[in-house]
Order: C-alpha cells, then sequence, then structure tokens
C-alpha cells in the first residue's frame, strides 16, 4: 500500500487573552503520523487533547505553525454542522455553497442536489431558510451534502454523525458501510469505542501534544481504557 497522507513534525499552538495576559497553549509538539491507503484509523483520546484540531489540520481547514503536512488523494471532512451556512439562505442555497467549497463541478451540481434532497429526507423543506431547522434537520442537510461530495476521496468524520435522529443515524452508518471499499482512507475521531472498533482496524490514541500509542484498533483501546479512560 502507498502512503496517502502524512504529518511531518507537525507543530500547533493558540493564543488566549491579550496583552500581558495572553499565553499560548501547545496543542500538538512535533507531531509524526503516517497513513497509507486504505487503512481505516480511529482518533481516540478524552475531551481537550486535539482530535478535532487534527482533523482540520488534516483536511487543511487548519495550516500547522511548523512541520509539513502532505495529502497524496483528495480529502474530504464531516465536521462542525455549522461551518459555511448562512441561516438566511434555504437548504438548497447552502447545500449548492457547501458543494461547491468542496470542490465538485458546476456541472454535477444540479443532480448532486437531488441526492441530498432524497437522502436528507427534508421534503419540501429543503427550499426554506435553514433558520427554521431543528438541529437534527440541519444535521441531515450537512450530512447528506458532506456524503454526496465524497466521491473517491480520503473521509475524515469528527465525533460521529451529528446531531440527528437515530433513523436517519443508522442511514448514514449504512451509506458509510456502503462507500468503504471505495475510499482511499477512513480517519474517524469518536469517543465511541464501538464504531472506533466496528468502522477501524488502526487506533491511534491521543494525549496532550502527541500520540501515546498507535497500533491495533483493539490493542488501542486497550490502552485507552487501561491507562487513560
Amino acid at each position: 500500500m502507498s502512503t496517502v497522507l502524512t504529518l511531518t513534525g507537525v507543530s500547533f499552538a493558540r493564543s488566549y487573552g491579550k496583552g500581558r495576559s495572553s499565553r499560548q497553549s501547545n496543542i500538538f509538539v512535533d507531531l509524526n503520523l503516517e497513513i497509507m491507503g486504505q487503512e481505516r484509523v480511529g482518533l481516540i483520546g478524552a475531551n481537550g487533547v486535539g482530535k478535532s484540531t487534527l482533523l482540520r489540520l488534516m483536511s487543511g481547514v487548519l495550516e500547522p505553525d511548523e512541520g509539513l503536512i502532505k495529502r497524496m488523494v483528495p480529502t474530504r471532512a464531516i465536521l462542525d454542522p455549522a461551518v459555511g451556512l448562512d441561516p438566511a439562505l434555504s437548504a438548497r442555497d447552502n447545500a449548492k455553497t457547501l458543494l461547491v467549497l468542496q470542490g465538485v463541478a458546476n456541472s454535477e451540481i444540479e443532480s448532486r442536489l437531488d441526492e441530498i434532497h432524497q437522502f436528507s429526507e427534508l421534503r419540501e423543506f429543503f427550499d426554506e431558510p435553514i433558520k427554521l431547522f431543528s438541529a437534527g434537520m440541519t444535521s441531515r442537510l450537512v450530512v447528506a451534502t458532506q456524503l454526496s461530495g465524497i466521491g473517491n476521496a480520503g473521509l475524515l468524520i469528527d465525533e460521529g454523525i451529528g446531531t440527528a435522529d437515530a433513523k436517519f443515524h443508522a442511514k448514514v452508518l449504512a451509506e458509510l458501510d456502503r462507500r468503504l471499499q471505495a475510499l482511499p482512507f477512513l480517519i474517524l475521531a469518536s469517543h465511541d469505542l464501538e464504531a472506533v472498533t466496528r468502522y477501524c482496524y488502526r487506533g491511534v490514541v491521543m494525549v496532550p501534544q502527541h500520540i501515546a500509542f498507535d497500533g491495533s484498533v483493539q490493542d488501542a483501546v486497550k490502552f485507552y481504557r487501561e491507562s487513560i479512560g
């Protein structure tokens, strides 16, 4: 298998406060990680260790302060459901905007919108402003749009599938099962160890600033439960 994603010497920090009260917190220091083609990797760790930040770095939403991130294949991310949405626009128009941001060709937009409309099950609400939506309806829109835009790209998922109801959650999981074999790689960051074990066979346990364990998902879950969780 060839390498599809590498992080070499990656460091990333955030600054808090202003003036004399400002301080800097190192999220990662000299982080190294290599993802091979067809790998299914689970990111495991307590709240605040940087799992979500790492996915944003991998996807290109954030840039490292030091080090290099190389993506050898197209990469798509299912991250914060609210990112990129305009409450005043309809679900259709928001979906179109998200598809454009994902790099979907204009010639494919209309057919993708039909897929999203059907998969999201929003029916007549698809042409209503999303400011009228519940959190679950918004999650349906975003997840359906992000799944549609994946194509054959590597997939990064942050904390499962959002806030939609159990029936839609199961529908998305079934869709992921169908797509997995065609994806170049999957990286799933989640507290749900059962989901990590189901979808991944490699586990990476994160602690503040670095990786504490990298191995089989079963050994990673055992390490996390015994040493950290």
